[in-house]
């Protein structure tokens, strides 16, 4: 909250040393500021402040002369209507269209007149305009998140077409009631939408746009096409902060540089770089940026502060941290962590198939009691956006030679993953007429439409040239099929017959696949005895029950 400070008014008749004693009068008392304000009939004619006297006084005045002889003129008033996100904006304005330098400003209404310091609102996120650069997985929920604070939140995107559904709500992505709270701040016009970057002034620039894998080369053309971007728009008191991911070191020795170089000014000193990492669950975005700790770090000292007075308006927890480093580390290192936990499994998994064992059930009795374990269960594979990219992000330090050793083994491991899977699968029954993938997307919870890098897609396009025809059911197919016109995948809608497949695969855990088999209305006794079989990757289903059934049951 800003303060609101008193002035003294100034009287027709007062003299200069009439003024001089009311200010004096007040400067020890916290709740006025040492200037006098002249008014008639309800408007601010000029000021007089001890700084303009001293001023006036080179002149050899009288200081018994009427004192609205030498009004400052230039005051900034602001009435209370503009108290709001654009405040800082239109003062940023007057500063340097109109060449005003001014500590203070003077706030009206009907009812009354206060000085507000310019020091009190440079740390107020409430007069400050945010700008989201990149509005995919990580930009628009932390745009819709924000919103739900303050108004006038900018989003802006180098794709036309995304800024132009946005504008009409269209989201091209699932993520749990942010359309629905896409369009309320769309109608309370909270929320603006730009191509334009030029168009766009602010005083906090969020980056949502990170380090890319490129046939396993880093890549940061978009990143820094960005930050070329923002560079001239930086004021004194402007703060970026990066969201996206990137390799350790990147901020301090390449990006922080560039903003420097294209804005003119000094970090740490005029404007602010702060790595504040994203950590949200695809699915559980707008859950996790309300429940999750906020990493904090910043160039300097200084930077650190200011991402901290952002953070703790908008956030309910968060942990400051020593450098921008070790905030790059932590990303890194979360991300890397889980993929080797995955890959652990996976190659367990890999070496109990060699006896005939389940890795899965073997993982499972492994952790049972045991609490010093905490391995994971293995999967077909491991996709999504963040987890096949991060450990390769990892293993490259920026400009430093030795980094993360373990990322490449990982990734081999996890990648080979779908393709022991579909030896699983052969090893069993190599005849498959029809087949059946029951979860398209990545992963099955928290539900998502999001089918990058998915273990499904990878093991059909291996099975594809051993069957007739491959099919795929997904919880979320009407979504996903809504945003993607072109797929090459075939989903099915009809699930009551599912004995006319040869080979169902279970490739994500949502519990409505589990639910469909085992039904009343699910997979029958296979009469014909031919060779159908069921992949259960996860061990979710029953398999005394499938085996019943005269189904082969496949796990891994």
């Amino acid at each position: 909250m800003i303060k609101f400070y008193e002035p003294c008014m100034i009287n027709k008749n007062d003299s200069i040393n009439q003024v001089i004693k009311k200010i004096n009068n007040i400067k020890g008392n916290e709740n006025f500021y040492p200037v006098g304000i002249y008014m008639q009939k309800n408007k601010i004619i000029g000021i007089l402040s001890l700084g303009d006297i001293r001023r006036i006084a080179v002149k050899k005045i009288n200081f018994k002369d009427p004192a609205i002889n030498y009004l400052n003129r230039k005051t900034v008033v602001i009435n209370s209507d503009l108290f709001n996100a654009n405040l800082i904006n239109k003062l940023n304005f007057l500063k340097k269209k109109r060449k005003l330098n001014f500590d203070f400003i003077i706030y009206k209404d009907k009812k009354k007149i206060k000085i507000v310091k310019i020091s009190s609102l440079e740390n107020t996120q409430e007069y400050k305009k945010t700008c989201i650069i990149g509005l995919g997985h990580i930009g628009l929920p932390l745009l819709v998140y924000l919103s739900n604070k303050v108004s006038n939140i900018v989003g802006h995107d180098n794709s036309l077409k995304v800024v132009k559904n946005l504008k009409k709500g269209k989201i091209s992505f699932f993520e749990k009631n942010l359309k629905v709270l896409l369009k309320q701040n769309l109608r309370r016009k909270k929320i603006s939408f730009y191509n334009d970057f030029k168009k766009i002034e602010a005083q906090n620039y969020i980056i949502c746009v990170g380090s890319e894998i490129n046939n396993k080369n880093i890549v940061n053309k978009n990143l820094l096409n960005i930050c070329k971007k923002i560079g001239p728009k930086l004021n004194h008191g402007d703060l970026v902060i990066l969201r996206g991911t990137v390799q350790v070191g990147l901020g301090q020795k390449l990006l922080v540089p560039l903003l420097e170089r294209t804005s003119g000014l000094k970090c740490g000193k005029d404007f602010n770089y702060s790595f504040m990492p994203e950590r949200i669950v695809e699915g559980e975005a707008l859950f996790e940026l309300k429940t999750l700790p906020q990493l904090i770090s910043g160039k300097t000292y200084h930077c650190k502060e200011k991402a901290l007075n952002f953070a703790k308006f908008y956030f309910e927890n968060v942990i400051e941290l020593s450098s921008l480093e070790e905030a790059e580390i932590i990303k890194l290192a979360t991300n890397s962590y889980r993929d080797l936990n995955f890959a652990f499994a996976n190659e367990i998994t890999r070496i109990a198939s060699k006896f005939n064992l389940s890795g899965n059930k073997l993982i499972k009795n492994s952790n049972l009691g045991y609490e010093r374990n905490k391995i994971s269960l293995p999967s077909i594979g491991v996709g999504g956006y963040c987890l096949p990219k991060d450990p390769l992000l990892f293993s490259k330090l920026f400009k430093i030679e030795d980094g993360y050793s373990l990322g490449k083994n990982s990734r081999q491991i996890n990648d080979r993953s779908v393709y022991e899977s579909f030896k699983r699968i052969l090893s069993k029954n190599k005849n498959f007429k029809n087949i059946l993938i029951f979860g398209a997307t990545f992963k099955g919870l928290p539900e998502t439409i999001d089918l990058r890098n998915s273990p499904a897609i990878q093991i059909s396009k291996l099975l594809k040239k051993r069957a007739k025809k491959i099919e795929f059911y997904d919880v979320m197919q009407k979504d996903i099929k809504s945003v993607n016109s072109n797929l090459g995948i075939s989903f099915v809608k009809n699930l009551s017959k599912l004995n006319k497949y040869d080979l169902i695969i279970l490739a994500n855990n949502h519990p409505k696949y589990v639910e469909v088999i085992e039904s009343e209305k699910g997979i029958k006794f296979n009469y014909k005895n031919e060779n159908k079989s069921i992949f259960d990757p996860w061990c979710l289903l029953n398999q005394d029950l499938i085996q019943k059934l005269n189904w082969k049951y496949i796990s891994l």
